[in-house]
């Protein structure tokens, strides 16, 4: 599967390729079959910019969590997570960060559900705990707007529904409106949705790689600001987007094969 999202990726990025970014919003790693570490391996082969950590990001623990984003080649996202030994966030990881794509700088937060501790199981999840994270946003897109930021992200692993649309991001989303933030990105539950939302992109999919929400800000380089925005999402399962690729067709063989008997061994009919 990860080619085939990988060929999807590439479909949208190619055809932009210094300005496109690659945001992923969490729940990636956990201790089943392959590692955290080779999962951040296979993040970094397609080429992702940046993460935020999801609630199963924790579900191994403290330590396995922190061996799994050390020296990370890209930055791990988490503002509202803290150690209670420390007073300081998860080890490993930024509350934003800023990046540049050719000459625009793009300040993005990362927030993780304010639903974690019910979500991991007790002892994994007991050397953190949670602070409110629109608080945040109201501290780091001032000060991100200082820096330079022309735009902002946020990276959330918030649930949201859409039938009728609400839930965590939605929340958010409202509490938040007056800062302008021009795309917000949710996670945590299978649905897709890409739209425009009190005028923002407003993104959730990819779940098991089966979609992929493209937003499309469109930035007038001399009035220095988004003058327009579409979100919508790409259908990858049920399309060949797959692509040549020998270090990921590797990688892959590498961290499956040594459940290939898992993988196919009939157990009913």
């Amino acid at each position: 599967g990860l080619l085939r999202f990988y060929g999807a990726i590439e479909s949208v990025r190619s055809l932009n390729p210094n300005r496109t970014l690659l945001i992923d919003v969490g729940d990636n790693i956990s201790r089943s079959l392959w590692m955290g570490r080779d999962v951040m391996e296979g993040l970094h082969l397609i080429k992702t910019d940046v993460m935020t950590l999801g609630n199963h990001e924790f579900d191994g623990g403290k330590d396995f969590l922190e061996a799994a984003i050390k020296d990370n080649p890209f930055p791990v996202l988490c503002a509202n997570i803290f150690e209670k030994a420390t007073d300081q966030r998860v080890g490993g990881t930024l509350p934003y960060v800023l990046l540049e794509k050719d000459g625009i700088k793009i300040g993005i937060v990362g927030l993780t559900t304010e639903y974690t501790p019910y979500m991991v199981e007790r002892s994994a999840f007991e050397p953190y705990y949670v602070k409110p994270a629109k608080d945040f946003m109201f501290e780091y897109v001032p000060l991100l707007r200082k820096m330079g930021a022309e735009v902002i992200i946020a990276a959330t692993h918030f649930p949201f529904y859409t039938d009728p649309l609400g839930g965590e991001l939605i929340q958010f989303i409202n509490d938040t409106q007056e800062l302008a933030i021009d795309c917000y990105i949710g996670g945590h539950i299978p649905g897709d949705y890409g739209a425009i939302y009190k005028d923002a992109a407003v993104l959730k999919g990819g779940f098991g790689g089966d979609s992929l929400p493209h937003a499309t800000l469109k930035f007038d380089t001399v009035t220095r600001k988004v003058v327009d925005k579409t979100a919508r999402v790409i259908d990858v399962i049920n399309f060949d987007y797959k692509v040549e690729n020998h270090e990921i067709e590797t990688f892959v063989e590498r961290v499956t094969g040594p459940f290939a008997n898992f993988f196919d061994e009939v157990i009913a009919y």
